[in-house]
């Protein structure tokens, strides 16, 4: 999978050229939230029975105190790497800001989520846990196009570019007295 970073850059670029300033937040959190919800609890449960290993050492607690079951929750959030659980995540997420703000929000987790999953189709996928068709599919699908890693050569051009367009907007919004982004990073409209 392209790494988060590559996914931020990636995502923030496409927007910044698109419609900056516009929903900016939440189409960067759609670009990652895919592999934050599906992989971090991999990641938390993985790392849990080594800290229940390091907290038992010198008591008469052992690591195989810990429930059976924890090491199949990531299964639970595999299919969130997909579409259509996507798209409802997405619409959960939505709810949790104004009214005013929930569809620009909305459509812009999603289309975030839409460009993380494109860039990830395009790679060669070495695991089975991209369920990009869930529940219609349980297959992985993947086009071959690029190697794993090859976005983290990638990522150093992506983040100049990053950088040079804040570097620029900052200049431009100093020299013409305007305000930085609102705090919320939504600043109204649909797009």
């Amino acid at each position: 999978m392209p790494d988060l970073l590559t996914h931020a850059a990636t995502a923030y670029l496409l927007k910044r050229v698109l419609s900056p300033r516009r929903h900016l937040v939440p189409f960067l959190l759609g670009s990652a939230l895919p592999d934050l919800v599906s992989y971090l609890p991999l990641a938390i449960t993985s790392a849990t029975p080594v800290l229940a290993r390091e907290l038992a050492q010198g008591t008469q607690v052992t690591s195989t105190a810990l429930p059976l079951w924890i090491e199949h929750v990531p299964e639970f959030f595999y299919p969130f790497h997909g579409i259509l659980p996507f798209l409802l995540l997405c619409g959960l997420l939505a709810f949790l800001v104004p009214a005013a703000d929930r569809r620009g929000v909305f459509l812009n987790l999603l289309l975030g989520g839409l460009l993380h999953l494109g860039m990830d189709l395009l790679q060669v996928n070495h695991h089975q846990h991209s369920y990009l068709l869930f529940p219609f599919s349980w297959r992985a699908y993947s086009l071959g196009w690029i190697g794993t890693e090859s976005s983290l050569s990638v990522a150093p051009f992506l983040c100049a570019a990053c950088a040079a367009f804040l570097v620029h907007d900052h200049r431009k919004r100093k020299a013409l007295g305007i305000p930085g982004e609102p705090a919320n990073g939504v600043s109204g409209g649909t797009s």
